[in-house]
């Protein structure tokens, strides 16, 4: 994080930009978030790959997991989590964690008409 940070400062001074080092941290901020909730949804997507047994998993056995998973990845998340006094970035987290849990619900759905 602090490489991405002198990395921004030194951008600044070359390109001969008003330097402001608040404006550098809450780019490196950004940045730094933005990886981490990819990150966090990876290793919520691995948590269910391992943890949901298909074709055979049911709706209890998903959602049993994925409150494991989200767990595991909002923790993951909220340890190394920079500059989010607005909580923006845990929203946006929980997003997208929401939205991976319709992907394996549809899964699931999908297995189920299918078979």
């Amino acid at each position: 994080m602090l490489a991405g940070l002198l990395a921004e400062y030194v951008d600044s001074i070359t390109s001969k930009r008003t330097l402001c080092v608040e404006i550098c941290e809450t780019t490196v901020a950004e940045k730094e978030n933005t990886r981490l909730i990819e990150d966090s949804v990876m290793l919520y997507r691995n948590t269910m790959a391992m943890q949901v047994p298909l074709p055979a998993a049911d709706d209890q056995t998903l959602l049993d997991a994925s409150k494991k998973a989200m767990g595991d990845a909002v923790k993951y998340f909220l340890d190394r989590v920079f500059l989010d006094d607005k909580h923006d970035f845990v929203a946006e987290l929980n997003v997208s964690l929401g939205n991976c849990l319709q992907y394996f619900s549809a899964i699931l759905r999908c297995i189920y008409l299918l078979s």
